[in-house]
Protein backbone atom coordinates (compact mmCIF):
# COMPACT_ATOMS: atom_id res chain seq x y z
CA UNK A 1 0.00 0.00 0.00
CA UNK A 2 3.02 2.24 0.90
CA UNK A 3 4.17 2.12 -2.71
CA UNK A 4 0.23 2.86 -4.01
CA UNK A 5 -0.29 6.08 -1.71
CA UNK A 6 1.41 8.16 -4.36
CA UNK A 7 -0.97 7.29 -6.94
CA UNK A 8 -3.92 9.43 -7.64
CA UNK A 9 -6.21 5.97 -7.66
CA UNK A 10 -9.35 5.53 -5.61
CA UNK A 11 -9.29 2.78 -3.05
CA UNK A 12 -11.13 0.32 -4.46
CA UNK A 13 -8.75 0.84 -7.64
CA UNK A 14 -5.68 -0.10 -5.49
CA UNK A 15 -7.44 -2.94 -3.79
CA UNK A 16 -8.64 -4.21 -7.37
CA UNK A 17 -4.79 -3.46 -8.49
CA UNK A 18 -3.68 -5.44 -5.56
CA UNK A 19 -6.07 -8.27 -6.42
CA UNK A 20 -4.68 -8.82 -9.82
CA UNK A 21 -1.02 -8.64 -8.97
CA UNK A 22 -1.83 -11.22 -6.54
CA UNK A 23 -3.65 -13.60 -8.80
CA UNK A 24 -0.80 -13.39 -11.29
CA UNK A 25 1.55 -14.30 -8.76
CA UNK A 26 -0.42 -16.94 -7.60
CA UNK A 27 -1.10 -18.49 -11.09
CA UNK A 28 2.64 -18.16 -12.05
CA UNK A 29 3.63 -20.22 -8.92
CA UNK A 30 1.11 -22.44 -9.39
CA UNK A 31 2.94 -23.27 -13.26
CA UNK A 32 5.77 -22.67 -12.75
CA UNK A 33 6.43 -24.32 -9.42
CA UNK A 34 2.99 -27.11 -9.06
CA UNK A 35 4.64 -28.89 -5.99
CA UNK A 36 5.96 -26.23 -3.98
CA UNK A 37 4.93 -26.20 -0.08
CA UNK A 38 3.27 -23.15 0.64
CA UNK A 39 3.42 -22.72 4.76
CA UNK A 40 2.31 -19.80 6.84
CA UNK A 41 4.47 -18.20 8.95
CA UNK A 42 3.25 -18.01 12.83
CA UNK A 43 4.58 -15.79 15.62
CA UNK A 44 2.98 -16.36 18.98
CA UNK A 45 0.36 -18.45 17.18
CA UNK A 46 -0.71 -15.29 14.78
CA UNK A 47 0.33 -15.84 11.22
CA UNK A 48 2.50 -12.90 10.03
CA UNK A 49 3.93 -14.38 7.08
CA UNK A 50 4.05 -16.94 4.01
CA UNK A 51 6.85 -19.30 2.71
CA UNK A 52 6.72 -21.04 -0.83
CA UNK A 53 9.41 -23.46 -1.28
CA UNK A 54 10.05 -26.15 -4.11
CA UNK A 55 11.74 -28.98 -2.62
CA UNK A 56 13.07 -31.02 -6.57
CA UNK A 57 15.13 -33.67 -6.73
CA UNK A 58 18.41 -32.29 -7.34
CA UNK A 59 17.73 -28.19 -6.30
CA UNK A 60 15.39 -27.15 -3.79
CA UNK A 61 13.81 -23.17 -4.69
CA UNK A 62 12.81 -20.58 -2.47
CA UNK A 63 9.48 -19.07 -4.28
CA UNK A 64 8.53 -16.49 -1.97
CA UNK A 65 9.15 -15.46 1.53
CA UNK A 66 6.94 -12.41 2.96
CA UNK A 67 6.40 -11.13 6.13
CA UNK A 68 3.31 -8.70 6.98
CA UNK A 69 5.03 -5.13 7.54
CA UNK A 70 4.88 -4.56 11.08
CA UNK A 71 7.08 -7.89 11.55
CA UNK A 72 9.64 -6.98 9.42
CA UNK A 73 13.28 -6.60 11.21
CA UNK A 74 12.53 -8.43 13.92
CA UNK A 75 14.61 -11.74 12.99
CA UNK A 76 11.57 -14.00 11.84
CA UNK A 77 12.96 -14.09 8.53
CA UNK A 78 16.06 -14.94 9.65
CA UNK A 79 14.67 -18.02 11.71
CA UNK A 80 12.50 -19.28 9.06
CA UNK A 81 15.44 -19.25 6.50
CA UNK A 82 17.75 -20.80 9.43
CA UNK A 83 15.26 -23.82 9.50
CA UNK A 84 15.12 -24.25 5.97
CA UNK A 85 18.93 -24.68 5.19
CA UNK A 86 18.64 -26.69 8.73
CA UNK A 87 16.61 -28.62 6.64
CA UNK A 88 18.26 -28.38 3.51
CA UNK A 89 21.82 -29.20 4.93
CA UNK A 90 20.07 -32.67 6.17
CA UNK A 91 18.67 -33.43 2.86
CA UNK A 92 22.33 -32.54 0.86
CA UNK A 93 20.28 -29.82 -0.96
CA UNK A 94 21.17 -26.57 -2.35
CA UNK A 95 18.69 -23.80 -2.49
CA UNK A 96 17.97 -21.11 -5.00
CA UNK A 97 16.20 -17.77 -4.97
CA UNK A 98 15.32 -15.18 -7.31
CA UNK A 99 15.80 -11.08 -5.39
CA UNK A 100 15.27 -8.12 -6.23
CA UNK A 101 18.66 -6.31 -6.74
CA UNK A 102 17.24 -3.21 -4.79
CA UNK A 103 15.14 -5.31 -1.65
CA UNK A 104 17.07 -5.21 1.80
CA UNK A 105 16.26 -8.99 1.51
CA UNK A 106 19.20 -9.77 -0.18
CA UNK A 107 21.63 -8.95 2.74
CA UNK A 108 20.39 -11.46 4.75
CA UNK A 109 20.62 -13.72 2.24
CA UNK A 110 24.20 -12.93 1.83
CA UNK A 111 24.56 -13.19 5.85
CA UNK A 112 22.70 -16.57 5.57
CA UNK A 113 25.84 -17.49 2.89
CA UNK A 114 23.96 -17.63 0.02
CA UNK A 115 25.65 -16.15 -3.04
CA UNK A 116 25.10 -14.57 -6.61
CA UNK A 117 24.66 -16.77 -9.37
CA UNK A 118 23.75 -14.66 -11.77
CA UNK A 119 22.54 -11.06 -11.81
CA UNK A 120 21.46 -8.20 -14.11
CA UNK A 121 19.98 -4.47 -13.41
CA UNK A 122 16.72 -5.98 -12.11
CA UNK A 123 17.22 -9.24 -10.77
CA UNK A 124 19.76 -11.61 -8.51
CA UNK A 125 19.39 -15.19 -8.72
CA UNK A 126 21.43 -16.66 -5.60
CA UNK A 127 22.16 -20.33 -4.17
CA UNK A 128 23.23 -21.43 -0.89
CA UNK A 129 25.32 -24.81 -1.32
CA UNK A 130 25.12 -27.75 1.82
CA UNK A 131 28.50 -27.10 4.06
CA UNK A 132 29.05 -24.04 1.90
CA UNK A 133 29.19 -21.36 5.16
Amino acid sequence: MDELAMLPWEDQQKEAFIQMQFNAQHQHYSMAYPHADNQIILAASEPVGRLIVDRAAASWTLVDISLLPAHLGCGIGTLVLRDLLREALGSRKPVQLHVVQTNPAKRLYERLGFFAERDDEVYCQMKWIPNAD
